[in-house]
């Protein structure tokens, strides 16, 4: 296998969300080592985000954090400072999406990092850039696309501004910092030197909207919103078909007109003045449309696909994700592959682009587990031990799990319609209860919220929580009031989602559980305590509290 062209970068990535994270995906697909670091009490809010959440886990992270290893490290901690410029000492780019001054705040400032690794590269995606008036605000990819210009061009006329449907504004933003970051570590090969790559989001988008800016400034005229069509451009355009699809043909070069004329039986139409000429169809481009359009109606959508490609017009349907898993273009080029996954087996995802002849990228693993790579890192890398001096100070990390603090033990309960939190203090016995919504899709945000009730009202963090135990309110409770085992009772899909959440700031995750029915034997799963089982009479297993055997 050959290796990869970028398997000599190094990446620290503090980024969350996706501007920012994208740029390292970009990165790690061709080889860098993305080392993200993220927050150990909850991880990038990436983990938790997105539509459908199989087993309550996102379907976005294993995508945006393929290739990446994940430590974790409290970055507002002054140890955990120390601990990200012993990184930084061995890196080649540091990638960050934080507001511009959080990194100058904790004494990270370029000027601070340049002097412990001259050669650094500082990549910062912002919503405005690091310097002007408009700096400082916070900025999201939504506001970036409509400041920069493009949501006012996109949809229908007479209509409000549209959204693209996807995160466009960050993901542009980021490729230019991918383009950035890459150009700057190749002057480094020249001068030695690091420097800062500033992508702001609205600037990413400015720079795609074409010749929108001479436009106005030559001719005063304003591009609007035109919905399926580019004006004075024809024909290209959505036409519908005679089984009830809709596919595009866009034939707008004089040529290809030609071609498209031909496939109509209508070459009159290539020499007709009101559509021989670029110009001329631009200005009929309501009646061509017209024209095209009860011809394609009277074919079915293969037919007249099959008549379009044998006759060089460009034509296609309007892919959804089904469409592309059948078609047999994408299978012969792999664009799409299947990443293994602990939880969802395998996870289909786009494949790398664009494809090098000879060192082409790959996909090597799906999103990390939070704090997956604590101890390759901290203990490989840098060479931390974990009992001694200078041993790793960010929450939880494996190298300091081996005896996790254990002041506050927490259980969950989680319903269909609420979740029950309790937290008790070991120490003084002090119990402190939450009830907050859940809802049986998205359960994860009723245990969050009930979380944070839950420490709140104690005054603690999500740090000094040391167990977590998941099943009833009474057999937990009972459970960590000390008069029952160290089991709880839970459903499949109520295990999968507080495993994931307990796994995010609690070394190894739930203390205890039992699964019913069971989806797979305990001893295959981390960390289990597995306790002797009683069966009720509706076929329910129940926990064997004390008196209950």
């Amino acid at each position: 296998m050959t290796h990869l062209p970028l398997d000599d970068v190094r990446v620290i990535e503090l980024g969350q969300l996706l501007a920012g994270p994208f740029c390292g995906q970009l990165l790690g697909d061709f080889g860098a080592e993305v080392i993200k670091v993220e927050d150990p009490g909850r991880g990038d809010p990436m983990r938790q985000w997105g539509r459908e959440k199989p087993h309550g886990q996102s379907l976005w992270w294993p995508v945006v954090a393929r290739n990446k290893k994940s430590v974790t490290c409290d970055l507002r901690d002054p140890r955990g400072q120390d601990l990200l410029r012993r990184l930084i000492a061995e890196a080649d780019v540091l990638l960050e999406n934080f507001r511009p001054g959080t990194l100058e705040r904790w004494g990270l400032s370029p000027d601070e990092l340049h002097a412990i690794n001259p050669g650094l590269v500082i990549t910062r995606v912002t919503g405005f850039g690091q310097t002007g008036p408009y700096a400082p605000r916070a900025g999201y990819g939504s506001i970036g696309e409509a400041m920069g210009g493009i949501r006012h061009v996109t949809g229908d006329p007479g209509r409000p501004p549209s959204r693209a449907g996807i995160s466009l504004g960050d993901s542009l933003a980021t490729t230019h910092a991918c383009v950035g970051t890459l150009v700057a570590l190749h002057e480094r090969g020249r001068s030695g030197r690091g420097q800062v790559v500033d992508s702001a989001i609205y600037e990413a988008v400015l720079a795609m909207m074409e010749s929108l800016l001479p436009e106005w400034q030559q001719a005063g005229y304003q591009r609007e919103r035109t919905g399926p069509v580019l004006p004075n451009v024809s024909p290209s355009n959505v036409y519908p078909t005679g089984d009830g699809e809709a596919i595009l043909i866009a034939a707008n070069q004089d040529s290809v007109f030609a071609r498209l004329a031909r496939v109509m039986g209508a070459e009159a139409l290539a020499e007709d003045e009101r559509y021989a000429t670029h110009g001329a169809r631009g200005a009929n481009m309501d009646e061509l449309d017209g024209i095209i359009a009860a011809w394609t109606a009277g074919h079915p959508a293969d037919e007249l696909l099959r008549l379009l490609h044998e006759g060089g017009v460009p034509a296609g349907r309007i892919y959804t994700a089904k469409d592309m898993f059948a078609d047999p273009h994408f299978a012969a080029r792999e664009a799409i592959v299947r990443v293994p996954h602990p939880d969802f087996g395998e996870v289909a995802m786009q494949n790398v682009a664009p494809k090098l002849s000879s060192t082409p990228g790959r996909v090597r693993t799906a999103g990390p587990a939070l704090g997956q790579h604590n101890e390759e890192v901290y203990g490989g890398l840098l060479g931390l031990s974990p009992r001694g001096d200078h041993r790793p100070v960010h929450g939880r990390s494996h190298l300091e799990a081996r005896n996790p603090p254990m002041r506050y033990r927490l259980g969950v309960d989680v319903g269909g319609t609420f979740t029950d939190i309790l937290l008790i203090d070991q120490e003084s016995g002090r119990t402190f209860r939450a009830k907050t919504p859940s809802t049986p899709h998205d359960q994860s945000i009723g245990v969050l919220a009930g979380v944070e009730k839950a420490c709140a009202a104690a005054g603690v963090s999500p740090d000094e929580i040391g167990e977590i135990l998941h099943g009833t309110t009474i057999a937990t409770n009972a459970i960590l009031e000390g008069k029952g085992e160290r089991v709880g009772l839970v459903t499949t899909a109520g295990f999968r989602q507080v495993l994931q959440i307990a796994r995010s700031f609690v070394p190894g995750g739930l203390a205890g559980w039992i699964i019913w029915p069971k989806p797979e034997p305990l001893a295959a799963l981390e960390d289990t305590v597995e306790a002797v089982e009683r069966v009720a009479a509706d076929g329910t297993v129940v926990t064997p509290l004390d008196g209950a055997r």
